[in-house]
């Protein structure tokens, strides 16, 4: 049997977004069962290849999807003063989508709520923990954490239509379990993963990795500890604390330089720290790297940092393992299902500056006990063929469900 399914989510798969849950849209479209037809509607930041409100077909990996972006975005990766996801649910409004017999796969719970007369099966997935973003206001940019009780609301709204929702944090599975006692069976967790075909591990020798991937306009030497940090600049990611932490052991370690992938809002405040703890020559910052190159500096590097206020399941985390690299973080989301303090990681449980940069050094000066095989190994489990087959399984089973009833 065929299954037609239409994700929908707020980003230009094709573009240059840094972000988790668009490596999670793309690792659905990629593994997708072959009887499973894709078509994605997304936005376009090159209105001219990708225009808006057209279907167009086009390759991606090994199969061709059907694609329409319905809403320009210049940059993706800063916010707005108007939420995408506001722009992106009006401009859905606009369209007439046939979702007759099909799957609708929501990589956000707001646009949802457009297609809750809708008789077909819809998924929605949650890339955060609800209640530290929204519902504790830690430091959460999200605009729905102004106001809590409003999105409560609205969710409940949502969620009574919805035919299964996933989360890739625990702690969301338990608030929507004590927010919706009758409909438990409507809430799995579902832990992201790594593409083993682009994140693994090498035995090239990492000296030679550093001279491929290293431009001489970056001027960074190979001998240096090399910190790496993967993320959108935003407040979630905390990225001044992160150039604290470096800044902290940077003062003990001078041979050191912190590699940072990603853009975002909080890059201007970002670099003002930089010039003013002088280490304009030791923070280098890159602004996209296409997977390929990204997997070669997580094997590049000596230690991958992590000082978000809050996470879900960081796939950021399981690329770097799985390319043999470890990783300090906060204690946030899922990041205790992989990192391992002593083995393939260190696990700090507060936001303290003096804590993180000691658990850095702690790492960068004890590669042999914080291995590339202890690393790898720890997030074995988490690829494409283990954690998606039971979601593609689910989608057919509720197909069955639907044309039953």
């Amino acid at each position: 049997m065929r299954y037609q399914c239409i994700l929908f989510d707020q980003t230009d798969i094709f573009g240059q977004r840094i972000g988790g849950a668009e490596t999670f849209l793309k690792g659905i479209i990629k593994y997708a069962p072959e009887n499973f037809d894709i078509s994605v509607i997304g936005t376009t930041i090159d209105a001219v290849n990708r225009p808006l409100n057209r279907w167009l077909r086009i390759p991606f990996g090994r199969r061709e999807i059907s694609y329409m972006p319905i809403v320009f975005e210049g940059d993706e990766n800063y916010k707005s003063s108007i939420p995408l996801s506001l722009r992106y649910t009006l401009a859905l409004s606009r369209q007439h989508v046939d979702t007759k017999g099909k799957i609708l796969f929501f990589n956000r719970i707001e646009p949802s709520i457009l297609y809750n007369s809708s008789s077909c099966v819809k998924i929605v997935t949650i890339h955060n923990d609800i209640e530290s973003q929204l519902m504790r206001n830690n430091n959460s940019e999200n605009l729905w954490s102004k106001a809590p009780f409003l999105y409560k609301v609205f969710e409940r709204y949502a969620i009574w239509r919805i035919d299964h929702l996933y989360t890739v944090s625990e702690n969301s599975i338990r608030y929507y379990h004590d927010q919706y006692p009758n409909s438990k069976g409507k809430f799995s967790f579902l832990p992201t993963w790594l593409d083993p075909e682009i994140f693994s591990s090498s035995n090239e020798d990492k000296m030679d990795i550093r001279r491929r991937v290293i431009s001489e306009q970056y001027q960074v030497k190979m001998t240096k500890k090399w910190v790496l940090f993967v993320g959108r600049l935003q407040e979630q990611k905390a990225p001044i604390r992160l150039i604290e932490v470096f800044k902290r052991y940077h003062d003990i370690n001078r041979d050191s330089v912190l590699l940072v992938v990603g853009d975002g809002n909080l890059k201007k405040q970002m670099t003002e720290h930089v010039l003013q703890y002088g280490l304009e020559e030791s923070v280098i910052h890159i602004k996209f790297l296409k997977q390929s190159q990204l997997a070669d500096f997580y094997r590049a590097a000596d230690v991958l940092l992590l000082v978000s206020n809050y996470e879900g399941m960081p796939i950021s985390v399981l690329e770097a393992l799985g390319c043999g690299l470890p990783v300090v973080s906060t204690r946030v989301g899922e990041v205790p299902r992989v990192i391992k303090n002593g083995f393939s990681g260190e696990i700090i449980d507060s936001f303290d500056v003096a804590e993180i940069a000691t658990g850095l050094e702690k790492v960068i000066n004890a590669p042999l006990v914080y291995s590339r095989k202890n690393c790898v190994s720890s997030v074995s489990n988490f690829v494409p063929e283990k954690i998606l087959e039971p979601v593609f399984k689910k989608m057919a089973d509720l197909c069955e469900i639907k044309e039953k009833s």
